[in-house]
């Protein structure tokens, strides 16, 4: 029984419902943390009388964090198990920003904020892989649907920021932190009742456990394969071969990869050129979307939108983020188009480089309204691309490939605001520094342009050079 032959028998019940919660809702979680480091970048500048240059040290020591956890989260889930990521990671993010509540000062601020990097790192590396591998192939496209959990994160940090702020709260800073605190425990606390992945534990051969959980996702499981010998072989090889498959040289190769030779699958023919497409779009996309996004209250208010005071700031932000829910839907319905998934990203990502220049125009309307169409078209790049990175690289180098991504995501998302800060202090030229991201966008359109279509495509039929 391969890997194709569980995915056929999963079924589509209330564990794959309450993972399309869980999932989106650490992805959510990233996102709010994402939008509530621009919201600290603002009320910390004004408050802490900090320059834009020393502030950048937030967003990145948030991505040191995310770039340690990638690695090793993603490395040991393909290893391990996914679980191991999947509980912990979020749990390491909620007791740092629990603690991040109580800072007493910028730098206390910033080291914490690479904890909860680390712990964000987990949920980017593992949940979009989770989800797919306890869903039927025929359900894999809500992977980019459950991007409409996701969206709630912008929602929540930028709604809360606007009420804090017309209410007055003194230092509503913290109570922004409590909020994400407060949800982050709401999302990890019922994955500890979550076990390991079907598809993973028949990768590494492990048929007693998947058995018996296939019989608890998929009540004819029993009924069909048990019935005709076939699982019932399976156990019994086990049992007495002492959990080892038998199997040919290659196959036990591949179920006993090592962390080394995990890495080294992804820079060998067949994926040589998908990893290096896949990590140069996750680049140029993190360089934009880190680098407008950490200072998008200074960008607004060098545009001259309607009102320089933080109540306009984050209602505008707010309306931005709303965008969200449309995008994630339409993203869904254009990755079964004929469109698919390969060129609904490359399209939404040339779209969003001609509409950055929207934060050029003069009336606050018009760039309101411009500027919420350009983050239509990163809301809706983004969960396609979330969906097609772990779709496209089989499943025994699967997290380590989106670790790897999500490693030099964010290496730019370190870059990206470190260089938005110096442009926006220094040089006070908004156009040349809206012309550097969109540049950088159309390059990350070009290379998403020369993927595979993942659209019915079985990413195990991959055959790896194993050495």
């Amino acid at each position: 029984m391969d890997n194709s032959d569980v995915a056929n028998l999963l079924t589509f019940g209330k564990t794959q419902k309450l993972l399309f919660v869980l999932c989106g809702g650490g992805w959510s979680i990233a996102m709010g943390i994402v939008a509530t480091i621009s919201i600290l970048i603002n009320e910390l500048h004004q408050e802490w009388d900090l320059s834009y240059s020393i502030l950048s040290l937030l967003p990145i020591f948030n991505m040191i964090g995310i770039f340690i956890g990638s690695n090793f989260w993603g490395i040991l889930s393909d290893k391990y198990g996914r679980m191991i990521a999947f509980k912990r990671g979020l749990l390491i993010c909620c007791i740092a920003t629990t603690i991040s509540i109580f800072s007493i000062n910028f730098y206390m601020l910033a080291v914490l904020f690479l904890f909860i990097g680390f712990g964000l790192a987990a949920s980017l590396s593992v949940d979009g892989a989770v989800f797919l591998e306890y869903s039927p192939p025929d359900k894999a496209h809500l992977l980019t649907g459950m991007s409409i959990v996701c969206a709630f994160g912008a929602f929540y940090a930028n709604g809360c920021a606007w009420v804090f702020t017309l209410m007055n709260l003194p230092m509503m800073w913290r109570f922004l932190l409590g909020v994400n605190a407060f949800l982050n425990f709401l999302v990890v606390l019922p994955r500890f009742w979550v076990k390991e992945t079907p598809l993973f534990l028949a990768s590494k051969g492990r048929y007693v456990e998947m058995d018996e959980l296939m019989q608890n996702l998929n009540k004819d499981y029993k009924k069909t394969y048990l019935s005709n010998g076939s699982s019932s072989s399976i156990l019994k090889s086990e049992e007495s071969e002492n959990n080892i498959v038998k199997t040919d040289t290659k196959s036990m190769k591949m179920i006993n990869l090592s962390l080394l030779e995990q890495i080294k699958c992804l820079f060998r023919k067949p994926l040589k050129k998908l990893t290096f497409l896949y990590l140069s779009i996750w680049f140029f996309t993190a360089f934009t979307f880190s680098g407008v996004g950490a200072y998008m209250p200074e960008i607004l208010r060098q545009a001259g939108q309607g009102g320089s005071a933080n109540v306009d700031i984050y209602r505008s932000m707010f309306i931005q983020s709303l965008s969200a829910v449309p995008a994630v839907i339409v993203a869904t319905y254009l990755v079964k188009s004929c469109l698919g998934r390969k060129w609904t990203q490359s399209l939404a990502l040339l779209m969003a480089s001609i509409l950055i220049y929207s934060f050029l125009i003069p009336n606050y309307a018009g760039l309101l309204i411009c500027s919420t169409v350009y983050y239509f078209f990163i809301n809706l790049m983004y969960p396609v691309q979330y969906a097609i990175t772990p779709e496209t690289f089989p499943i025994q180098v699967r997290n380590t490939a989106v670790g790897l991504c999500n490693c030099i995501n964010n290496i730019a998302s370190i870059i990206g605001p470190l260089s938005a800060a110096l442009l926006l202090q220094e040089s006070k030229n908004l156009a040349f520094s809206l012309a550097f991201f969109s540049f950088s966008l159309v390059v990350a359109a070009g290379c998403a342009a020369f993927v595979i279509e993942t659209k019915n495509f079985d990413s195990n039929s991959f055959e790896l050079d194993i050495k």
